[in-house]
């Protein structure tokens, strides 16, 4: 019996013995396996305990640190950080929470440049105390470059949008300002026709009316004929005054030219447009400036101004007065044009100076442009236009313009 139980016994201890021979070479496999993981991998790792001092490195770590790893061991790690605080501080992350996500350091190798690095960590507990722990480190600096050129072309890229942008914005605007142009030029090659075929009404009925006249017997009569004849010379040199200020004044409103400006006796330009007023009978026409007062000027579109301000008061004003006055005041010369009329309702005043704009009363006729085109007149001359009136107080229009130096 015994002899059977040290057998049985001999074989189990031999069955052990085999069994711890086979846990050891499988050990000893695993052991090279991480050996050679370890040492063999592309990225540094590095074990330290949990103070952060260097137990192991492999290859990787002393090739990028460029120091031997006998000389690694038992070094601080932060030591070869550039900021061993922000190190420090890692390394109470990775011992807290026993992970550590990627941090980025500069790293500072013995006789190399500094390196942008990556480093990331894992605690090993035994028994619940850190035991270690392992940091895995890698040169990020390629991906550091990249991403820096991918800033910098994305800044470059950004700033050629916003200047693109800008240009098409100028572009735009540019486009916008051309169009406003072309418009306001053909607004005003329109209020050119417009003003023409207003203006010329006038005159040219005049010379078609003597002309009937003419016709009709007048021209056998030398004295009548010559008196007529004088009236169309009138009228002609009328006509010539008139289509210069219309071409002034549409140049000096499309921008081409600024009319020229001269010293202008007002007294003989005030009895020439009252002479030719179109007055009735019952209306009195008066002229009061002082024979030595001159204004800065163009005298072909002063005189269509004041001509067409008081061809307005002759059209309304059937029984009465009109005056043609002239003074100075604050440094400006001041041309008014009064009448005894029936005076406009405050909506016509506010709008007498607009194109087309007619008054409420019935017996008047004409397109509602004379006032319009004397109140362009004077803008283009750098003046002042200004109406007062009320019903049943008549009206005044004053022209303010500037002394000559």
């Amino acid at each position: 019996m015994v002899e059977n139980e040290t057998a049985r016994l001999l074989e189990v201890c031999n069955r052990l013995r085999r069994q711890n021979e086979e846990l050891r070479r499988i050990a000893d496999r695993e052991q090279q396996r991480y050996v050679e993981v370890f040492e063999w991998a592309p990225d540094a790792y590095v074990v330290t305990d949990g103070d952060g001092k260097i137990e192991e490195a492999n290859r990787r770590a002393e090739a990028l640190i460029g120091v031997s790893r006998r000389f690694l061991v038992g070094k601080p790690l932060s030591l070869y950080f550039d900021r061993a605080s922000s190190f420090m501080a890692a390394l109470g992350v990775a011992r807290r929470e026993s992970v550590l996500e990627e941090r980025e350091f500069v790293l500072r190798p013995r006789g190399g440049e500094p390196l942008d690095v990556g480093a990331t960590a894992r605690a090993v507990y035994v028994d619940g105390e850190v035991a270690g722990i392992r940091w895995l480190v890698r040169d990020i600096s390629a991906r550091k470059r990249v991403d820096t050129a991918v800033r910098r072309q994305n800044v470059e890229l950004e700033q050629r949008v916003r200047d693109r942008t800008s240009a098409l914005e100028v572009a735009n605007e540019a486009k916008d300002e051309l169009l406003q142009e072309l418009a306001r030029r053909a607004r005003i090659e329109r209020e050119f026709v417009t003003n023409a075929a207003h203006e010329l009404r006038t005159p040219v009925t005049a010379i078609t009316s003597v002309i009937e006249v003419l016709e009709s017997g007048a021209k056998e009569r030398p004295a009548d004929r010559d008196r007529f004849l004088a009236h169309i010379a009138e009228q002609c040199r009328r006509l010539e005054r008139l289509s210069h200020a219309l071409l002034v004044l549409a140049r000096a409103q499309m921008g081409q030219e600024q009319p020229r400006m001269e010293p202008i006796r007002l007294a003989p330009l005030l009895e020439s447009v009252a002479a030719a007023l179109p007055a009735g009978p019952d209306v009195e026409v008066e002229v009061r400036c002082s024979p030595d007062l001159a204004a800065l000027a163009n005298h072909d579109l002063l005189e269509q101004a004041l001509l067409n301000v008081a061809a307005n008061s002759a059209k309304y004003v059937k029984r009465g007065r009109i005056e043609l006055r002239s003074a100075t005041a604050n440094g400006q010369v001041i041309v008014a044009i009064s009448d005894s009329g029936p005076g406009m309702s405050t909506e016509d005043r506010e709008r007498a100076f607009d194109r087309f704009r007619r008054g409420k009363n019935e017996s008047s006729d004409g397109f509602g442009l004379g006032l319009a085109i004397a109140a362009q007149a004077v803008e283009a001359l750098k003046g002042t236009i200004e109406i007062d009136s009320a019903p049943g107080r008549g009206t005044t229009v004053r022209v303010l313009l500037q002394r000559p130096a």
